[in-house]
């Protein structure tokens, strides 16, 4: 009787773990959302505050607030329900027990001190059969959460792309035939193939949604599981020591990092380099142009997403960032399109003057007086590229 009656006590909460699964993925679900809602609004206040539109937004932060207070309400219900539940069955174990032991204890069948060793057990296992049955439905809840994380993060494994070998830049980046694709219903790119030669400049262009920025992702070793092959050096894409191609391929994104230091953290990132690395960056990146009129020069702090520089100096510094760890292609993804047109036309200009380095700009269009600077410039467009121009 003892041991049916715990194997029931964690047997019939097995009931609510369906309706935990989903409450507590209604819960993760809204709570996703409201950080999200919520550092949006932040980001975008220069937008809210500009049209005026802190009334709405408030709206939608109280909406969001309701649905995850309204999510978190009805999973501690039902964890409650669970655990109430739990200790009923336990109360009642109990009950039965010592109803049963004392009626054996009466009949002379066993002793008092039986009895008492009994019901001391007996409660041991139906205390922890209880812990387990609390625990087991929260557990089962959080498993649809855990699985997520576990096969979009912690397991994700690009089994393409683990070489070992160190990638070179001597020659060439070849890209031969390259598709990929997001879903089998959309292809992205169906057959793209171009050659970087090494100190060559090339142009990308291509409309919004054409697949730019997931050329450039794949040529730096992000995504696996296309098809067609990226060559450096001759070297197959899938056979490189991923971490290393990130030194050797840079990409300067629109929007450029700046952490709350120095600058010469924000360009050294806490790694040791010499001197003669360091000017040299600073003489390629431009960043030298500005550093004299700048209290407290290399050391002097930046403030929080670099407030206290201006758009250009702050992609100036992300693309010394870039040289002082010798990368030998430097892509720039829309990279100067977030500075003044002035500055864009001058840093770009500057990298075009880099015998040394390979530059792919990738862009919806090429900014005037530049285009002849270029030794390619080509069009992607329909998953293909196209040779548009070249001088």
């Amino acid at each position: 009787m003892s041991v049916f009656c715990s194997i029931l006590s964690v047997v019939l909460p097995f009931v609510f773990a369906k309706k935990m699964q989903k409450r507590q993925a209604e819960l993760t679900k809204q709570q996703s959302e409201f950080t999200v809602a919520l550092k949006e609004t932040f980001q975008g206040f220069e937008v809210v505050s500009s049209l005026n539109l802190f009334g709405q937004f408030l709206e939608r932060f109280n909406l969001k607030n309701r649905n995850i207070t309204d999510a978190y309400y009805n999973r501690s219900k039902l964890s409650a329900a669970t655990s109430s539940t739990g200790q009923m069955l336990t109360n009642i174990t109990r009950i039965i027990m010592i109803l049963a032991s004392g009626f054996m204890v009466i009949s002379g069948n066993v002793t008092i001190g039986t009895f008492t060793l009994f019901i001391a057990l007996q409660t041991t296992l139906t205390s922890n059969a209880v812990m387990v049955m609390q625990i087991l439905p929260i557990m089962s809840g959080l498993k649809p959460v855990a699985d997520k994380v576990w096969t979009n993060f912690l397991k994700y494994e690009n089994i393409e792309s683990k070489g070992s070998i160190e990638p070179t830049l001597n020659s060439k980046m070849d890209i031969q035939d390259l598709e990929f694709q997001y879903n089998s219903e959309m292809p992205l790119l169906k057959g793209v193939s171009l050659t970087i030669d090494r100190g060559e400049k090339v142009a990308l262009i291509g409309a919004s949604g054409s697949g730019k920025t997931t050329l450039v992702r794949l040529i730096s070793g992000d995504y696996a599981g296309f098809k067609g092959k990226i060559q450096y050096d001759g070297t197959n894409l899938i056979d490189i020591d991923k971490i290393k191609l990130k030194r050797l391929v840079t990409v300067i994104h629109q929007n450029a990092y700046i952490f709350n230091e120095t600058i010469r953290f924000n360009i050294c990132l806490n790694e040791s380099f010499s001197d003669t690395d360091l000017e040299n960056a600073l003489d390629r990146s431009g960043v030298a142009k500005f550093l004299p009129n700048v209290v407290g020069g290399l050391d002097a702090y930046v403030g929080e997403r670099g407030v206290n520089l201006s758009g250009g100096q702050k992609q100036r510094i992300v693309i010394a960032r870039a040289l002082i760890r010798g990368a030998k292609i430097l892509v720039l993804d829309e990279g100067v399109s977030a500075v003044d047109v002035e500055t864009a036309n001058e840093i770009e200009q500057e990298l075009l003057n880099s015998d040394e380095l390979s530059l792919l700009t990738v862009t919806h269009r090429i900014k005037d007086g530049l285009i002849d600077k270029y030794d390619k410039v080509l069009m992607l467009d329909d998953g293909l590229v196209s040779v548009r121009c070249r001088t």
